[in-house]
Order: structure tokens, then C-alpha cells, then sequence
């Protein structure tokens, strides 16, 4: 009954086709197996949250002494809010325990979500705290979505971000250089 659609009639044209690989970032569609994912996921979740509270606490201390910093609450548990950041706007960020891009990806979903909760439409200030520097086109893809990148070597707060390099100073130091 589902083969009609793939098939041009005397009367119809066909108006379904198989999806065919169109390069080399695409393939067919295969079968996905949830066990293996929830498996790789419990395996990591006490190491990954592990991370995620280093970094947020590196950023309390860093910053936490010059600028006022809020955690999200209820509905909107966002990981960081640091009010008046540059004199007059809150920065909103997000802490995720890898650079990779399907963790960056799932916490563009988190800022933008989060952002619209606290500020509605006004213009977004956003950035994701990682354990380490990106990718080249991981950071790409995110001054694309004028998203901001923070990560700690040792205990200095690093930026790739124009924007962000006040903040990544205070967070050097505790105070403003």
C-alpha cells in the first residue's frame, strides 16, 4: 500500500522517493539502538557533573569577587547569570563538561531557552564556560550565533571572544585590570 507513492502512475506522478546519501556529511538513516546511548550516559554522568561543578565553582571564585553572581532557580536552572557584566547588561552562561560540538549544540538550546524565560526578546548576552578552547569551527559556529566562549587554563578565565575579554580579566585577577 505504501509503494504507490514511490512510483509515477498514467495519472500521478510519484510524491514520495528514497532519500539518497546527497554528500559526504550525510548517510542513510540507520537503526538506533537506545541502550548503548543510556549506557554511555550513566557511565559518564558522575564524571561529566564533576567537571560542570569545577567550572562553575572556578567561576564563582573568579568572578564572584568583583561581580554578582546568580544560579538559576525552579523552571529557569540556568548554571550562571553574572548581572551587569560589561556596566549594563546580565550575561547568561552556560557550563558544559566538554568543548565537543553535541555538547555545545544542547546548551545553545539551553541559552536560548533560559534567555527568553529572564529577558524576553531584549538583545541576548550568552556564553558557554567548557573545560578547554573549542574547535576552530566549533567557535566558528557559535560567532556565528554571537555566542561567546569561556574556558580555564589553570585558574585563568580565557576567552576567544572580543566581547568577552573585560570578563575574562576580572576573572583572572578578582579585579579589573
Amino acid at each position: 500500500r505504501d509503494l504507490p507513492g514511490f512510483l509515477d502512475t498514467l495519472d500521478q506522478k510519484a510524491t514520495k522517493q528514497l532519500l539518497q546519501p546527497r554528500g559526504d556529511n550525510e548517510r542513510d538513516l540507520g537503526m538506533k539502538d537506545e541502550a548503548d546511548y543510556a549506557a554511555a550516559r550513566e557511565a559518564t554522568t558522575v564524571a561529566h557533573r564533576k567537571i560542570h561543578n569545577r567550572l562553575t565553582n572556578q567561576l564563582r571564585d573568579g568572578l564572584g569577587v568583583r561581580l554578582t553572581i546568580l544560579e538559576g532557580a525552579n523552571d529557569c536552572k540556568f548554571d550562571a547569570l553574572v548581572r551587569l557584566y560589561d556596566g549594563e547588561n546580565d550575561l547568561l552562561i552556560e557550563a558544559k563538561s566538554s568543548p565537543d560540538v553535541p555538547h555545545l549544540r544542547m546548551a545553545v538550546g539551553q541559552l536560548y531557552h533560559y534567555w527568553f524565560q529572564l529577558h524576553g526578546e531584549e538583545e541576548a548576552h550568552m556564553a558557554i564556560l567548557v573545560p578547554s578552547r573549542p574547535v576552530p569551527s566549533a567557535i566558528d559556529y557559535l560567532e556565528h550565533l554571537d555566542i561567546g566562549v569561556l574556558w580555564f587554563e589553570r585558574d585563568k578565565l580565557m576567552t576567544c571572544t572580543s566581547w568577552l575579554g573585560e570578563i575574562a580579566m576580572v576573572g583572572r585577577t578578582g579585579i579589573r585590570d
